[in-house]
């Protein structure tokens, strides 16, 4: 029953519920050189053609295996409604999931699998590149059922190295007496020059929406995916959320990204926080 719960809690944690919904409107301009496309990666083309670019990338084919894995093994699932067969236009500035179904996997005794998050998913295709120092702020509760779902489940296991790299990455950023977002930033920028957190190659970026709770006093990562250039553009690869898709987005530039990552509705909560910051590779999302 407990493994259940910490299931359940795990697919609350990756976002910040929603308690202001934004007003819905489509990207900017509307011509088709601003047309936005995306995928669940319910066919075999789709997903081919994603990972065709991660490994033009330099993704080993190890964890481009895994993360395909990943996504049948929910595609499989998904019980209602029924979701696009390949890329299609994006009818508004973000998806909405909310009426997804899918049964939870069960594990030995019983038990549910946690499912994987946007955290996960994106170090599943990033972790060989990142590299990191300190020590895990054990205060973080943000990161309790991400790091239990590394030690106890195969399917998210690794290395202490990775483990440690991870936990330093996606570490909450004390933000105490700062009172902006100009400051907020700043502070996050330099939580990864004090940690020495890098990614090495070119291609890949990491890319993050760090939420605001004004009950630490931190900014913490509640999104994360991974941001590909490719020649006809840009493609965004992320989870969505533990109870929404896996979701494979084409962008024209980084403007039209920032956009529809600061649409989401589950990103705003308390009035008295601050805007998300989305940041790339530890700087501002150039937009």
């Amino acid at each position: 029953m407990m493994k259940w719960i910490a299931s359940f809690v795990l697919a609350a944690l990756c976002l910040t519920a929603c308690n202001r919904p934004l007003e819905e409107h489509r990207f900017s301009g509307g011509q088709a050189s601003k047309t936005v496309t995306y995928s669940n990666l319910m066919d075999e083309a789709s997903r081919n053609s994603v990972a065709q670019v991660l490994q033009r990338q330099g993704v080993p084919q190890e964890r481009i295996h895994t993360w395909l894995e990943w996504v049948e093994d929910l595609n499989g699932r998904i019980t209602s409604p029924q979701l696009p067969v390949g890329f299609v236009e994006m009818a508004q500035d973000y998806v909405d999931y909310s009426q997804v179904r899918f049964p939870l996997k069960e594990g030995k005794g019983g038990t549910y699998m946690p499912e994987p998050n946007c955290r996960l998913t994106a170090f599943l295709l990033l972790g060989d590149r990142v590299s990191a120092r300190g020590e895990r702020d054990e205060n973080d509760w943000h990161l309790l059922f991400d790091l239990q779902a590394i030690d106890n489940y195969q399917a998210f296991a690794m290395s202490p190295q990775d483990k440690a790299h991870y936990s330093i990455l996606f570490q909450w950023v004390p933000v105490a007496g700062a009172a902006t977002m100009e400051e907020h930033t700043q502070l996050i920028q330099q939580a990864w020059r004090s940690r020495d957190i890098a990614l090495q190659g070119s291609g890949l970026s990491l890319v993050t929406v760090y939420a605001h709770s004004v009950f630490e006093d931190v900014r913490f990562v509640t999104h994360a995916g991974v941001l590909a250039e490719t020649e006809e553009g840009l493609l965004f690869v992320e989870r969505y959320s533990p109870e929404a898709p896996f979701q494979a987005t084409r962008f024209q530039n980084r403007a039209q990204l920032k956009e529809y990552l600061l649409a989401r509705p589950d990103l705003y909560g308390e009035k008295k926080e601050l805007p998300p910051i989305v940041m790339e590779n530890g700087e501002p999302l150039a937009a």
